[in-house]
C-alpha cells in the first residue's frame, strides 16, 4: 500500500470504521468493521453526493461528513485527503468512531445527572456541540450549539479566560480544561459554574475531534468564599483599629508617664506596655514576675510581693509608692496601683498600673 495512504490512515481514531477511496470517491479498501457497517457500498452509492466533501478535503484538514445507515440512522464520520511527498493527491479516507466511542454506554451519563452536573458533547472539527442541561437551569433535554454559542453564555468579564482555557487544552498545552465562570441564562441572575473536560479523541498527528465535559453549579460555595472574604477583611480592619488604638494609648501613656503590666494569676505569666518596660529600663522583651521583682529594693519587693498576692486573693486595689533600680544602676521611683481584673471571661489576672515619679523625689 502506498506510503501516503498509511500515513493517512494512521491519521484516524484506532476505533474506527475505515474505508480508502481514490480520488473520484471509489472505495479501494476497508478494515473489517466498516465492512460490518456496509459502509464501502454506501460509500459507493453516494459517491457524487460527497463529491463536494471531497473537494473541500483535498484542499487539507478534516471534513465532517455523513452517510445513510448505522443503528441511529446516520453514520457520522471525517474525511481526509492522503498526498504525495509533491502535494499530489493520492486518494481519500473515509473514517466513522464506533458508536460506543460516540455515545458511550450511558453509564457515565447516568452518573453525572446523578451528580446533578450538566454535561455537553462536542464534536471539534464539525464545531457541533451537545448539551444536557441540569434540571436546576430550566431547560428540558438536550440542544445543540456551536462552541461559541456556548461561550456566549459566559459571563463577559470570565469570557476570554475561559476561550484561552479551553483553546490551551486543545492544543495539548495543558491538562484537562478546568475554569470557574459565571454563566448566564436568559431571564435569569449570573451563576457561578466549574467546568471541566478533556479530549477523548484525536488524530494521530494531534488534532482534536471529539471533546466531554460538565458544569456544576458552585453558586453556594462563591457565596461561601464572598463570607470568608467579607469576615477576613473586616478581622483585618479590627486588627488595625486595634494596633491604631494600642498606638495610641501607648503615647497617651508616654506623655503620662504611666505605664501598664498584666500578671496571669495561674502562670504568673506577665505582658508589660512599651512604657512600663521604658520606666523599668528594659528593652520590650518578655520579662518573668521574679525577674520583676528582683529590680526591686528589698522593702519595696517585700510589699509589692504582699499586694500582688492579696489582690489575686480578691483583696481591695491597693496604692503603693515603690523603689527599685534600673538595670544602669539608675535608682527610680513609681507609684503602683495595684488590682484583680477577671470579670470578663478572660482568666484572672492582677493589672498593675506604675507613674513614674522619680522626678518627684
Amino acid at each position: 500500500m502506498d506510503q501516503g495512504i498509511i500515513a493517512s490512515l494512521l491519521q484516524h481514531p484506532l476505533a474506527s470504521a475505515l474505508v480508502i477511496l481514490d480520488r473520484d470517491g471509489t472505495p479501494l479498501a476497508a478494515n473489517p468493521m466498516a465492512r460490518e457497517q456496509g459502509l464501502p457500498a454506501a460509500a459507493a452509492a453516494f459517491r457524487a453526493q460527497l463529491e463536494d466533501i471531497r473537494l473541500l478535503a483535498a484542499d487539507g484538514g478534516i471534513v465532517r461528513c455523513s452517510l445513510p445507515g448505522g443503528p441511529q440512522g446516520r453514520h457520522d464520520g471525517w474525511m481526509r485527503a492522503a498526498h504525495d511527498d509533491d502535494g499530489q493527491l493520492l486518494a481519500f479516507t473515509l473514517s466513522i468512531p464506533h458508536p460506543a466511542c460516540v455515545a458511550g454506554d450511558g453509564h457515565w451519563e447516568l452518573a453525572l445527572d446523578d451528580a446533578g452536573h450538566g454535561r455537553w458533547d462536542w464534536d471539534v472539527p464539525g464545531d457541533r456541540m451537545v448539551c444536557w442541561p441540569r434540571a436546576e437551569d430550566g431547560a428540558a433535554g438536550k440542544r445543540q450549539d456551536d462552541a461559541c454559542a456556548l461561550l456566549d453564555h459566559v459571563h463577559p468579564g470570565d469570557r476570554e479566560r475561559v476561550r484561552a482555557a479551553l483553546q490551551a487544552h486543545l492544543r495539548g498545552e495543558a491538562g484537562p480544561y478546568s475554569a470557574e465562570y459565571r454563566l448566564q441564562q436568559p431571564g435569569q441572575a449570573a451563576r457561578w459554574v466549574r467546568g471541566r473536560g478533556r479530549v477523548v479523541s484525536r488524530t494521530a498527528d494531534g488534532q482534536p475531534l471529539r471533546m466531554l465535559g460538565t458544569h456544576v453549579d458552585i453558586e453556594r460555595q462563591k457565596q461561601l468564599e464572598a463570607q470568608v472574604h467579607d469576615q477576613q477583611v473586616q478581622q483585618h480592619q479590627a486588627d488595625a483599629l486595634v494596633r491604631r488604638r494600642t498606638g495610641l494609648l501607648n503615647r497617651v501613656s508616654a506623655l503620662g508617664r504611666i505605664g501598664c503590666c498584666e500578671i496571669e494569676v495561674a502562670t504568673g505569666e506577665m505582658q508589660w506596655t512599651e512604657e512600663c518596660c521604658r520606666i523599668h529600663g528594659l528593652r520590650e522583651a518578655p520579662v518573668s514576675l521574679d525577674q520583676a521583682l528582683a529590680l526591686y529594693a528589698d522593702d519595696s519587693r517585700t510589699a509589692f510581693a504582699a499586694a500582688l498576692e492579696r489582690s489575686a486573693a480578691g483583696g481591695l486595689p491597693e496604692q503603693l509608692d515603690l523603689c527599685f533600680y534600673r538595670p544602669s544602676g539608675i535608682r527610680a521611683s513609681v507609684q503602683a496601683l495595684v488590682e484583680m481584673d477577671g470579670g470578663d471571661g478572660l482568666p484572672a489576672r492582677v493589672v498593675v498600673l506604675f507613674r513614674d515619679i522619680t522626678g518627684e523625689r
